[in-house]
């Protein structure tokens, strides 16, 4: 520990902020920290008033209060986004004034907005509108009034779905509201800030893309890989990227933002030599990089790398170099002090495990082999590299997501240097494109589009090759500490050829099958579940972390189940009568609106009603209060949501 702080002076403010969040995490009320806080500055105060011959045997009491400080500092940071994400609106419908704060997306039956309220409470929000010529002409900045009635966030409940009202609160949004055409209006006021500018940019930018006249699928990865906009990707681009390990490229991240950085810096490559154009120079390209940062709406990864360039272009002011272990542990310190809940943010957590990875895996991998030819060697790093970022990363996905991309070494070799090529081409086509030179605009035009097509068409393509991708591998917290443990053991072993660290290694390994094994003999059985899927049917075995779906719309039991599941989705019965009525299980009803519980409770004598997502709202309403009235067991799965029992 103490050659690690060592070699990161900053991680030890890093230290007081992650014990901070963690104890914010699990006992949140259990301190009150501005005392903490108080108590930090007390000491720091007493350290600088000791008499001179004191000083030096109480030298760590200033260390010691900073780090009170920090760590009081934290859970009021901390609680503050907490207070900021928690529910508190109105109940029933009430009058709001909110900014947009975003670029509106037309989702399939309406344009959502991200909007800040400013009365009558403070809160980040997501607002639909009903479509309508007004709502698409909506844009970052406008002042809108509007009647609502915000609903918080809710998980769809599905076993495999992610956290969606965490994920939703780690972005500092509060609830959701559907607003009806008549139901609100767009006021004279403007409103401005550094972020809505940075949005009126992005749109404009958008606007300029657009007269390119791409095909959509070229003009969704350009808006993706320049500026970050993700909303115009088809869910085919995204599985095929996803597939081929190569989804990174579509979020804009620490690459993008140092293509940017290399551009920059040819540029203004005319500037150096003396000290006052050095500083002249960096400032510039520090200023154009966090004007860029705003552009792609501020995610962690472009933050992070925005901050550690940030730092390296300062350390070039007075001639220090190189990216350290230090400037990362900076860019977490400046994330975190001002929003500690981003450490829970995936994008946080897979942007700096990825960098601290190729900082500390890439110079040793680098040592086993060294081709002498200058562009075996440029694959080679490439590819080092790749990997270097994915032994970091892999444990990560498999926890979360339980899916790993096979070729995720050749697609990255091929994929991540052609978009960088994209990135250098695309401003050639800027420049044509404003000086009006029809010849070279079509020219640049057509490399940019050809390379567009050729990296779609080698991720389609790895997409399409057997076991592309590994799903439903889902590892525990303890498996994925297990695995990193290894990797550091068995890299440690092959650079050192450590008796210790191989037997580490192999004891790792055999802590990871024994885990394995536990986790095989005691894991969760296979279930029959009611996912929720708004508007749709859909059934089906979930084991394994896998779904295994059944022909939806028959009026049948289930087959192969330890118990009487009866689906029905058309209401025949009309008429029909039962004596004493058919005992089932479980009875699922989808799709038909005409479906009436004292109709069939005549037939049937179901322990529970299951009514699906496909059924309309009103119809779900009416036969609730129909099983409350018959003392009828009912779950609604839109509503409650997904419904399961053992297979």
């Amino acid at each position: 520990m103490r050659s690690i702080i060592g070699q990161i002076p900053f991680f030890r403010l890093l230290i007081p902020v992650f014990a901070g969040i963690l104890f914010n995490r699990y006992f949140p009320e259990a301190l009150q920290p501005f005392y903490v806080c108080a108590v930090g500055i007390f000491g720091m105060l007493l350290s600088l008033l000791l008499h001179r011959d004191k000083r030096f045997a109480f030298r760590w009491l200033f260390g010691a209060g900073l780090m009170c400080f920090l760590f009081g500092f934290t859970l009021i940071s901390y609680r503050y986004h907490t207070r900021q994400a928690s529910f508190s609106f109105p109940e029933g419908e009430t009058e709001y004034v909110a900014v947009v704060t975003d670029i509106p997306q037309e989702k399939p039956r309406s344009v959502a907005c991200n909007v800040r309220v400013t009365y009558p409470v403070r809160k980040k929000a997501v607002v639909y509108f009903q479509q309508t010529e007004e709502s698409f002409r909506l844009a970052a900045g406008d002042k809108i009034v509007f009647r609502a009635t915000f609903q918080p966030f809710r998980n769809l409940g599905n076993p495999d779905d992610f956290d969606y009202v965490r994920f939703m609160e780690m972005r500092g949004f509060a609830g959701s509201a559907y607003i009806a055409d008549g139901k609100w209006i767009l006021t004279d006021e403007k409103a401005l800030s550094p972020s809505i500018l940075a949005q009126q940019m992005r749109s404009k930018i958008l606007e300029f893309f657009r007269s390119f006249q791409l095909s959509p699928d070229q003009y969704a990865f350009l808006s993706a890989v320049t500026i970050g906009d993700k909303g115009s990707l088809s869910d085919d681009v995204k599985d095929a990227f996803n597939a081929s390990g190569t989804s990174h490229v579509l979020a804009v991240s620490g690459y993008h933002v140092g293509v940017i950085y290399l551009i920059l810096t040819f540029l203004l490559g005319f500037m150096g030599g003396s000290r006052r154009q050095r500083v002249i120079k960096q400032t510039m390209i520090i200023v154009a990089l966090w004007v860029y940062v705003f552009i792609t709406g501020l995610p962690i990864s472009v933050i992070r790398s925005a901050i550690m360039l940030t730092v390296f272009c300062m350390g070039n002011i007075v001639s220090q170099k190189g990216f350290t272990y230090n400037t990362m542990a900076i860019a977490a310190f400046l994330i975190l002090i001002f929003n500690p809940c981003k450490f829970f943010d995936l994008g946080f957590q897979l942007s700096f495990a990825s960098v601290f990875s190729i900082l500390y895996f890439q110079p040793k991998l680098s040592r086993f082999f060294n081709p002498k030819n200058k562009y075996l060697r440029y694959v080679w790093q490439l590819f080092i590299v790749s990997l270097a970022a994915q032994i970091a990363v892999f444990p990560i996905v498999l926890y979360y997501f339980g899916t790993f991309p096979t070729y995720f070494f050749i697609a990255n070799v091929l994929v991540v240097p052609l978009t960088g090529v994209i990135m250098y081409a695309f401003l050639p086509l800027l420049v044509f494109a404003g000086l009006k030179l029809p010849f070279l605009y079509e020219a640049s035009k057509w490399a940019v589009e050809f390379l567009i097509n050729l990296v779609l068409d080698i991720v389609y393509f790895i997409e399409s090759l057997p076991c592309a991708q590994l799903s439903g591998n889902h590892i525990s917290m303890f498996q994925m500490l297990v695995i990193f443990a290894f990797l550091y053991a068995a890299i440690r072993f092959l650079q050192g050829k450590s008796g210790r660290m191989l037997l580490a290694s192999l004891g790792f390994v055999c802590i990871y099958l024994s885990a394995f094994i536990y986790s095989t003999r005691y894991a969760t059985p296979a279930r029959w579940v009611v996912f929720n899927k708004p508007g749709y049917t859909e059934t089906g075995v979930f084991w394994k972390g896998k779904r295994i779906l059944h022909a939806p719309d028959e009026n049948r039991f289930v087959p192969n189940s330890s118990k009487k599941i009866l689906r029905l989705s058309e209401n025949k019965y009309a008429g029909a009568f039962s004596k004493g009525g058919l005992p089932v299980d479980v009875l699922v009803l989808s799709h038909d609106a005409t479906f009436s519980l004292s109709t069939l409770q005549e037939l049937f004598r179901p322990e529970i009603v299951v009514l699906d997502s496909s059924l309309p709202r009103s119809a779900a309403n009416r036969m609730r209060r129909e099983s409350e009235r018959l003392n009828i067991k009912l779950h609604d799965v839109s509503q409650a949501g997904a419904f399961s029992v053992d297979f």
